[in-house]
């Protein structure tokens, strides 16, 4: 069962439009990924990345 990480006094971020993102496996022999995601937060384009991802959960998801 996995454990999700609370933060104290860091509350979420909306982000106004994700660009792209992207999803790889950082070595052949782990199962640790990487995920780079390109959005634009208060009008300005920021790239975050997050580093050993061992799971991904999408609660909700919406197109246009």
């Amino acid at each position: 069962m996995a454990n999700e990480l609370n933060i104290s006094e860091v509350s979420p971020i909306l982000l106004q439009h994700i660009k792209k993102w992207r999803l790889y496996r950082e070595t052949d022999r782990d199962a640790n990924y990487t995920i780079e995601l390109a959005a634009v937060y208060h009008f300005r384009s920021i790239i975050f990345t997050f580093k050993d991802v061992s799971a991904v959960t999408i609660r909700d998801l919406e197109t246009l």
